[in-house]
């Protein structure tokens, strides 16, 4: 018999620095069929960004495209492929914007009686 997952978020954050660096949880739980499609999204981004660049701004980029990019259509894709995909492009908007940025990212996908995780760097998570 499947069960849901209970999901508990507790949100540890540090606020953007001097230096350009910024950690940050974020969680995105669409309404209706996507939920049921796609599931909820978790994500630790931790990044550092140029000097010239806000980090606050460059972690609103980051989280806004995981969360387009891995609810987009076709909605027939795999999970764990949008999640792939969703991966990539934030980190590929993110170097657009702050050529010298790096990124560390752990994101989790909770669907149904199924966990889907995916690590760009060295970002840890407790689950």
């Amino acid at each position: 018999m499947a069960q849901e997952f209970e999901v508990g978020v507790s949100k540890l954050e540090s606020p953007p620095t001097a230096g350009g660096k910024f950690t940050q949880v974020f969680e995105s739980a669409p309404e209706g069929e996507l939920l049921d499609k796609r599931g909820l999204l978790f994500a630790v981004v931790d990044l550092a960004v140029d000097p010239d660049t806000d980090p606050a701004v460059a972690a609103k980029l980051v989280w806004d495209t995981l969360s387009e990019e891995y609810y987009a259509l076709p909605s027939e894709e795999a999970q764990i492929a949008a999640l792939e995909r969703a991966v990539y492009a934030a980190r590929g908007n993110l170097r657009q914007h702050s050529e010298k940025s790096t990124l560390e990212l752990a994101v989790f996908v909770f669907s149904n009686d199924v966990v889907y995780a995916a690590r760009v760097g060295r970002t840890a998570l407790y689950l």
